[in-house]
């Protein structure tokens, strides 16, 4: 089983060599930074790819796959043909190119490739050449199920090619179980001269071929066979690796792709609808994909896999919706509406959906729509009334608020010891020079510490700031303006 310890160093080592003065020449010139789709399959939108591994997530339908079949072609050198969409299609089905259908590439060189569909003549009209590089695009056909053979001759003198010890101590790893060996081995078809490769373990006493695997157990392994053997500084893409795993062989399947990331400097993009990876990675990594009526709507550094179902469903019910930015601001905001308005707590949602950028983005976008959207950014931030943009009371991020020396003292009332144990936590924040990084840091050791959970946590020092009679005003004046601007869309 893969620990928090495991996934936070290879974070650290990748970390390290993403520093500005060594990324390029560890990932490469021709590391792809964005991609841009305009009427591709109905989406249009900008992806930036700010990690060395992105992870997409989003409901079913939202364009997790038709964004990774696009960039499987942004190389000369790939493995599959085409512009990333199929040009089939049945009668009456709506093609799935407009006659403006666009695709634009940026590259880590600062190079650019752009490609103009030609419906005329049913092809791509690019505006450069095509960087070469090794493509690997792995989707849900690559590995299918094994199903067992009858037709299998084993010869005498059985043509076999050990897999690595490396290889397998991973493969434990990942599922959590230890594998002693392994090996690929050439076996004949019955009265035919054709031959296969079939892949055997050695689990404990037992030695048993894919025919006889799990079906994620199979998966693991070839998919580690190939991102060990395809070039360096490969890009990579997979469409849910996490089918057929459990949820700690999941969290094993996102350290795998850490190391191997950082091992062979690959370029990685995955799309996901499990929370174990999606959040095993750094927030820069995350990308959140979610439809809005006919468009898609682009979260880059999401804070949770959890924020595109909510607001996939918020948007189809036609809830209020009110964005802020991380999960401390989301309950801060949370627990003033459930003590001044609770028509409000019970009947908007309230989501967190990651930078101060990609909030005021996406209210925009969404009360372009027609969407009943407002936007509570920090207290630093400040407000802008004509676009739906509120702050959150006090004067800086809502943890810096939450833990200043005064609310700590009122908090005493509430949480016996934990002004002490807050001196303790401190030490967690160190060598972070932005204050929001900082408290954050501080916040979550202070959580761990008083070993509860930070919903709670921000409970309690919400009831103590809203002691004060200053912080109380502002906390309803806060309130009445939420409910001035949902009653005026």
């Amino acid at each position: 089983m893969v620990l928090l310890d495991s996934l936070e160093y290879e974070i650290g080592e990748i970390e390290e060599k993403w520093q500005p003065d060594r990324r390029e020449q560890v990932f490469g010139s021709d590391f792809l930074r964005s991609v841009s789709l305009r009427n591709i399959r109905g989406i249009s939108g900008v992806v930036r790819f700010d990690w060395p591994i992105t992870v997409i997530g989003g409901p079913n339908g939202s364009g997790k796959s038709t964004i990774l079949s696009v960039c499987s072609t942004a190389y000369g050198r790939r493995r599959i043909v085409g512009w990333g969409v199929s040009r089939t299609f049945t009668r009456g089905e709506t093609h799935p190119l407009q006659p403006d259908s666009e695709i634009a590439f940026e590259y880590f060189d600062g190079s650019s490739l752009r490609a103009a569909h030609q419906p005329s003549s049913c092809r791509w009209a690019c505006s450069g050449n095509r960087p070469r590089r090794k493509v690997l695009y792995v989707d849900f056909f690559t590995y299918p199920v094994a199903r067992p053979r009858h037709d299998l001759v084993i010869p005498d003198e059985e043509v076999s090619k050990g897999i690595s010890t490396e290889i397998l101590r991973r493969l434990s790893e990942v599922l959590g179980t230890t594998y002693e060996t392994g090996k690929l081995s050439t076996v004949h078809k019955h009265k035919t001269r054709g031959s296969v490769r079939l892949r055997q373990l050695q689990r404990g006493d037992y030695v048993y071929c894919e025919h006889h695997m799990g079906a994620g157990e199979r998966k693991v392994l070839d998919m580690m066979l190939a991102l060990e053997n395809i070039s360096e500084r490969s890009l990579v893409l997979l469409e849910e690796p996490e089918n057929n795993l459990h949820p700690d062989a999941q969290r094993g399947m996102a350290w795998y792709l850490l190391n191997v990331c950082r091992r062979r400097r690959h370029q990685i993009l995955l799309s996901t609808h499990s929370s174990e990876i999606f959040e095993a990675l750094p927030q820069r990594a995350r990308v959140l994909v979610t439809r809005v009526g006919s468009d898609v709507e682009v979260v880059q550094n999401a804070s949770c896999l959890r924020t595109a179902w909510e607001l996939s469903g918020t948007i189809r019910t036609n809830k209020p919706l009110i964005l802020v930015e991380d999960p401390i601001a989301e309950y801060f905001l949370q627990e003033i509406l459930r003590r001044y308005c609770v028509e409000l707590f019970e009947g908007a949602a309230v989501v967190s959906v990651g930078s101060t950028r990609d909030l005021r983005e996406l209210v925009l976008s969404f009360r372009a729509n027609e969407v009943c959207c407002i936007g509570v950014r920090d207290a630093d931030t400040g407000e802008s009334l004509e676009e739906g943009l509120l702050s959150l009371p006090g004067d800086g991020p809502p943890e810096s608020v939450l833990l200043a020396p005064s609310n700590l003292e009122r908090a005493e009332n509430y949480v016996s010891g934990i002004q002490g144990t807050f001196e303790r936590a401190k030490a967690s924040g160190l060598g972070y020079q932005r204050e929001s990084t900082r408290c954050k840091r501080i916040f979550e050791s202070l959580a761990a510490q008083l070993q509860v959970e930070a919903r709670q946590l921000v409970s309690w020092l919400v009831l103590a700031w809203l002691s004060d009679s200053d912080n109380d005003t502002e906390a309803r004046s806060l309130v009445k303006k939420l409910q001035g601007l949902l009653e005026a869309q």
